[in-house]
């Protein structure tokens, strides 16, 4: 179990600390990954100085060894980033902040909106895009957004509508942007970079509730 070096590797069972000793003596039939990533400069991107004498990795769900995207995100973990107060303080949180126009208060419009938060290791929003909308009302369908601000325009959506949701989908970035820190995600024992999807439902007309404000 020592690496090239000689020295204990760095030991991660379900994202804690673990020492050889507890290794040693895991049920293995109860975990689902275990990795030895012994190459240096990847185990110490991963896991920071710690990993300079490589890196054991052990999992009970995974089958895979989660590695950040390109900007440096990691996708899931079981430690993601948390809005202050959780899921419920979030959802209060993003119907209080939404502001739209008067037109798209009589709209009639319902369903979500689906944001992707990019998450720093401080736990601040350092950007945030569009990914889909999901009308339910007038009508049934999904909007994918292509670079992540403007809608496509299907002909089966009315050119008005799509101007209300374009302004929805505004409204919503601008609540996502305006986030307080969340807890920090922790990959690898550490602050991480994370990418967390938000869900943010809009129904407005003669079904408005209470939180959705006009300019």
């Amino acid at each position: 179990m020592e690496s090239e070096s000689g020295a204990m590797p760095l030991i991660i069972c379900n994202e804690k600390e673990m020492s050889p000793e507890e290794f040693l003596s895991l049920d293995a039939s109860k975990y689902g990954t275990c990795i030895f990533l012994n190459i240096k400069n990847l185990a110490q991107e991963l896991a920071g100085e710690r990993g300079e004498n490589g890196l054991i990795y052990v999992h009970d769900k995974r089958n895979y060894l989660p590695f950040p995207d390109d900007g440096g995100y990691f996708a899931e973990g079981d430690f993601p980033a948390e809005f202050p107060g959780g899921t419920d303080s979030l959802y209060i949180y993003t119907a209080s902040h939404q502001r739209v126009s008067k037109e798209v208060l009589k709209s009639d419009l319902q369903g979500e909106t689906e944001v992707l938060c990019f998450i720093g290791e401080d736990g601040a929003v350092d950007s945030c895009e569009v990914l889909s909308m999901e009308l339910r009302e007038p009508q049934s369908i999904t909007i994918y957004f292509q670079d992540g601000n403007t809608p496509p325009t299907p002909s089966v959506i009315e050119k008005k509508t799509l101007k209300l949701l374009g302004e929805i989908a505004n409204s919503a970035v601008e609540v996502c942007n305006s986030f307080p820190a969340f807890s920090p995600a922790i990959f690898y024992l550490r602050p991480a970079k994370y990418k967390k999807r938000i869900f943010i439902p809009f129904r407005y007309g003669q079904a408005v509730g209470k939180g959705n404000r006009s300019h």
